[in-house]
């Protein structure tokens, strides 16, 4: 057998073993608005069941990081910053987000069918970390803070008007879940108002923060109640209604 023939050989069987052989993909996560490699993602693969909790530094995080069409069933965001990221047409089946950031981010035609813990969107979407209790986001705590929520207690313009539960996503300001439970409730404004500067020691003729809201926080605590009585009195009434009889009809 002559030395081409072997060689020939050679290579052969060691393709035929190369094709047995465990393939490794090394990939990285890209910041999509600069194309970069994220810092700290070289040689991560996005894939299913994949751990990117914890990353939540102005050094390590995800922020902009470029999820679309990518199958992340059952990976774990836990904590982590993950504000403008696109997960456009990705799987996000089971997926679990629990204290993540999300604002801003591109979640449309997201695969999110089967047990999704996506619940932590609400709090952090609409809760404003930095400080609860500045609901507009601007100058601290004040009374248009609590004014703010109460209003959205009255129209239920963002929250579900029957649960108060806040959609998966926003835009906020207004920061509507004071106390980050995912739902809009009096319980809300009332937080809000605790927090209010204090006016001990004030001018006596000065109106403190809190007493010129606690007569609105009633009002609009009075109005709910009302409605609630109301809407339950029609539910009543409705089950008391009975269809006429054949007598009365004339039937007999």
């Amino acid at each position: 057998m002559n030395i081409n023939r072997q060689l020939r050989l050679l290579f052969s069987a060691l393709a035929v073993l190369a094709s047995f052989a465990p393939s490794v993909t090394h990939s990285d996560i890209f910041n999509w608005q600069t194309g970069e490699t994220i810092p700290g993602t070289e040689g991560l693969v996005p894939e299913p069941i994949i751990r990117l909790s914890g990353w939540n530094t102005d050094e390590r995080n995800l922020q902009f990081a470029d999820f679309e069409r990518l199958d992340l069933s059952s990976a774990l965001f836990f904590d982590s910053w993950l504000d403008n990221a696109l997960y456009q047409q990705a799987n996000l089946t089971r997926a679990n987000f629990f204290r993540a950031s999300l604002t801003g981010a591109y979640l449309s035609q997201t695969n999110t069918t089967g047990d999704v813990a996506l619940l932590a969107i609400n709090y952090v979407t609409w809760h404003n970390i930095e400080n609860p209790f500045d609901v507009d986001g601007l100058d601290g705590t004040s009374r248009l803070d609590a004014l703010l929520v109460i209003n959205e207690l009255a129209d239920r313009v963002f929250s579900d008007p029957i649960t108060g539960q806040l959609p998966l996503v926003g835009s906020p300001p207004p920061y509507l879940d004071v106390n980050n439970d995912g739902v809009v409730s009096p319980l809300d404004p009332l937080l809000v108002i605790n927090a209010l500067p204090s006016t001990s020691g004030a001018p006596s003729s000065e109106v403190p923060e809190s007493r010129g809201v606690l007569p609105l926080v009633s009002a609009a605590l009075f109005v709910l109640a009302a409605r609630r009585r109301k809407s339950s009195q029609s539910k009543t009434n409705a089950r008391r209604i009975r269809l006429p009889t054949h007598r009365q009809c004339g039937l007999e």
